[in-house]
């Protein structure tokens, strides 16, 4: 039995997009009689203006809380912050800028209800992508399924509802520079999928640039799966094989009187093509290992700088 929903909303710089939030969100609480409706805003550390306002919307309103992160952390990690605060029954991650409807929750619950611990909301249009926008999120689900194995995450999915159990443990493991794109999936839990329409941005400009996209979408890729290090590992056996043969033929040649090679030209070429891959394999193996050291020193995830609403306090961390 579903009697309570807490729906979490990280806030970075939103001061345009927050009326009409906080009116979706009125509208969501009379949408859904019989649940208790609680909502969460996590602010990473905005300096526009919006944690004026939310402090003012959780004053003013009951059942709202906010906490304010003492560094800018990012979405997900923000995102993970509200989880460890909540206590509903289940919990839903929304972005602030109403281009994915919270009036899904209602089906979102229901999907629950039925036994699924993750719900996605998944958008079936993509009108509202540029063509880069569009080939790199197809690029970046391609690369999640086959690359790590995680076949639960559907394709252009936006914001998910999560039971307490998922919801909790995710929190207590997820680790820094993961993603819950990534994360969500690895839990195993029964997944549903409820379909919509992406509306455009009304109010405000988006934080994802193209380059931290790239930057969450290695991020994502090297936390998930040690495939990278598989495939350089094969590509040491190919280019040493290679070699090999090649130094046999070059023998072959000078003991049988044949031409003999001259020239620096092939030589500084298969140096620097050498030299190239060992360096790229090097810095791999050296982003492996930094999350490694990250996460053998179980440093905070996040600090809480102020919270209302919540148990919060300033000493409030990820571990």
């Amino acid at each position: 039995m579903i009697r309570s929903l807490a729906i979490v909303v990280p806030i970075y710089n939103e001061a345009e997009a927050l009326p009409e939030l906080l009116a979706a969100l009125h509208e969501v609480r009379r949408s859904l009689p019989g649940i208790e409706v609680n909502v969460l805003f996590v602010d990473d550390h905005s300096d526009d203006g919006s944690t004026a306002l939310i402090r003012k919307a959780c004053a003013e309103t009951e059942g709202s809380a906010f906490i304010r992160l003492s560094r800018r952390s990012g979405s997900h990690i923000a995102i993970v912050a509200g989880f460890a605060h909540c206590r509903a029954d289940c919990a839903a991650f929304i972005a602030a800028d109403l281009q994915d409807p919270p009036q899904l929750l209602g089906q979102m619950l229901e999907q629950c209800r039925q036994g699924h611990d993750v719900v996605w909301a998944a958008r079936d249009n993509n009108d509202m992508q540029g063509a880069l926008d569009a080939a790199s999120s197809r690029l970046f689900h391609w690369a999640m399924q086959r690359l790590s194995g995680l076949a639960a995450l559907p394709h252009q999915a936006s914001f998910a509802l999560l039971s307490r159990r998922a919801y909790r443990n995710l929190a207590r493991d997820f680790e820094p520079r993961s993603s819950l794109l990534a994360e969500i999936p690895r839990l195993g839990y029964a997944v549903a999928t409820v379909k919509f329409r992406r509306a455009p941005r009304r109010k405000g400009s988006s934080k994802w640039s193209f380059a931290r996209k790239l930057v969450a979408f290695f991020d994502a890729i090297v936390a998930s799966t040690y495939v990278p290090l598989r495939l350089m590992a094969y590509t040491g056996i190919a280019v040493s094989t290679f070699g090999f043969l090649y130094a046999i033929i070059i023998v072959s040649r000078w003991f049988g009187n044949a031409d003999r090679p001259e020239g620096w030209t092939s030589l500084i070429v298969v140096v620097l093509v050498l030299g190239g891959l060992q360096m790229l394999m090097l810095g791999i193996v050296g982003e492996y290992l930094w999350r490694t050291r990250e996460s053998a020193r179980r440093g905070a995830l996040y600090l809480v700088e102020d919270s209302a609403g919540t148990s919060s306090n300033e000493s409030d961390t990820a571990r």
